[in-house]
């Protein structure tokens, strides 16, 4: 059984909400996303930052949080998001990415969207509590976790951030989300193709 880690990306005034599943398989890529974490950790974080941080997409880009910018140069958080976004691609997983505009659709339509291209008899989704209405697949309902203490919810919304920038047309994260596109297995734009 795989399992589908949600990750989110609401509109912060931007136009689109966006929803995106990383498929994975625990037994070929836990051990393997965490070993990976820990070598992004040493490479690109500060000493203090190592064994508490947890990488919110948001606050990397825009130099707030753990992250700020009197802390971290902008050069070392685009590196940081750089090995980030490149993870997924280099150890084998997937993602369906779901979105829709903000002007006349909500988040739960994003979530809907990209989990009804999620086939329930080989996956489960593994969500944090604040998705806790969703629907059960035949594995049972969906796993609930800690984003802070899951590599695979953390890669998912640091790829809901980034495709949700590329949908609003951000020309500073098109980069990024080039070197996602190899790895997206369905691509919902709803009203706009991607």
């Amino acid at each position: 059984m795989k399992l589908a880690y949600l990750g989110e990306a609401k509109t912060g005034g931007e136009p689109w909400h966006v929803a995106v599943l990383v498929i994975a398989d625990p037994d070929l890529h836990w051990a393997a996303v965490d070993a990976a974490f820990a070598d992004i950790r040493e490479a690109h974080l500060l000493p203090g930052d190592r064994t508490t941080c947890t990488f919110n997409p948001k606050e990397i880009f825009h130099g707030s949080g753990t992250f700020a910018r009197d802390r971290y140069e902008f050069e070392t958080r685009i590196a940081l998001l750089e090995a980030l976004t490149d993870l997924p691609a280099a150890l084998g997983l997937k993602l369906f990415v779901a979105a829709v505009p903000a002007e006349n659709c909500t988040q739960e339509d994003a979530r809907t969207l990209v989990l009804e291209a999620l086939d329930t008899d080989e996956a489960m989704a593994v969500v944090t509590d604040t998705e806790s209405s969703l629907k059960a697949s035949p594995f049972g309902p969906p796993l609930m976790a800690d984003r802070a203490t899951s590599p695979l919810l953390q890669l998912a919304d640091i790829a809901a951030f980034i495709a949700k920038r590329a949908a609003a047309e951000k020309e500073d994260t098109k980069e990024l989300y080039e070197r996602l596109l190899p790895i997206i297995c369905l691509s919902g734009f709803a009203g706009k193709p991607m």
